[in-house]
C-alpha cells in the first residue's frame, strides 16, 4: 500500500513510477533512550531528554574548564555508504549565546571506525565566524558559505543533497550554497556536534529528526521524505 501511494504521487507529478529507494538512516528521537546505532558520550558528560518527541540537549559538561573556552560533545552513527544522497535534519537552538554550535556532519565511508568529516551544515555563534550568529555550510574543509542565522527557538530544516560532483545546501527549502568538488567521496556516517558556553547558562539544542536517502532521483527522495515525515506527524497527533 505504501509503495502504491508513492507511485500515485509520482505518476501525478511526472507521468511515471520510479523505483523508490529506502532510507539508509532515520531517527525521529521518540525516546525513551537514544537509539543503539548512535555512538554517544558517557551520561555524566552531557544531559538530555526526549520531551516532545525530540532529542533535547540540556547540558554540556565536558571539559568544564575555563581554559577550554566552552563545553562540547558530539554523537555519531554509521550507515551503508552512499555516492549520491539527500540528508535532512530538523534542528533548533535556544537564545543566542557565545560560544554556541549545533551542526550536522556527514562522514566519509571508511569502515566501522568512520571517516573524516566531508560536509557540515548548521548553526554557529562563535568568534571564528564573525560577530553575529550564522548558518555555516562547508564542503571538503575548503568551501564555506555563511549567512545570517534565522530565529532561535523554532525548528529549521537543514538539507544536504549531492548529485554527481555537486553538493547543494538548503535551509528551510531555500538554496544557500552549492559546491562543485573534483571527486565524490562516498558518505557512510553522520553526526551532530554541540558546543555551549562555560561558565554560563546553556540554552539548549533540539533535534527533531534526521533522515538519509539515496538519491535515486529528486522526485523519489522528496516523496520518500514527505511520506516519512507525514507518518511521524500522524503518529504524534494520536
Amino acid at each position: 500500500m505504501r509503495q502504491a501511494s508513492l507511485c500515485a504521487v509520482a505518476i501525478l507529478a511526472s507521468g511515471s513510477c520510479p523505483a523508490f529507494a529506502q532510507p539508509v538512516f532515520f531517527d525521529d528521537f521518540d525516546g525513551p533512550a537514544l537509539a543503539p546505532q548512535w555512538g554517544a558520550p558517557e551520561p555524566d558528560l552531557w544531559s538530555y531528554n526526549f520531551n516532545g518527541g525530540r532529542l533535547n540537549v540540556t547540558g554540556l559538561h565536558y571539559p568544564s574548564h575555563p581554559s577550554a573556552g566552552g563545553n562540547y560533545m558530539n554523537i555519531g552513527a554509521l550507515f551503508q555508504g552512499q555516492q549520491d544522497f539527500r540528508a535532512d535534519a530538523w534542528m533548533s537552538w535556544g537564545s543566542f549565546q557565545r560560544p554556541q554550535r549545533l551542526r550536522l556532519e556527514l562522514f566519509a565511508d571508511a569502515g566501522p571506525s568512520g571517516g573524516a568529516t566531508i560536509f557540515s551544515f548548521g548553526f554557529s555563534n562563535e568568534l571564528n565566524h564573525g560577530p553575529a550568529p550564522v548558518v555555516v555550510a562547508s564542503a571538503g574543509g575548503g568551501s564555506i558559505t555563511r549567512i545570517a542565522a534565522p530565529i532561535a527557538g523554532t525548528l529549521h530544516q537543514f538539507t544536504v543533497i549531492r548529485s554527481g560532483l555537486t553538493t547543494s545546501f538548503l535551509l528551510n527549502d531555500s538554496l544557500i550554497a552549492e559546491f562543485a568538488q573534483p571527486t565524490a567521496i562516498r558518505i557512510g556516517g553522520l553526526g551532530f556536534d554541540f558546543v555551549g558556553p562555560y561558565p554560563g547558562d546553556f540554552s539548549g539544542f533540539s533535534i527533531d529528526r534526521v533522515i538519509v536517502v539515496p538519491s535515486t532521483g529528486t522526485l523519489a527522495t522528496t516523496v520518500i521524505a514527505m511520506m516519512v515525515i507525514a507518518r511521524r506527524r500522524r503518529r504524534r497527533s494520536l
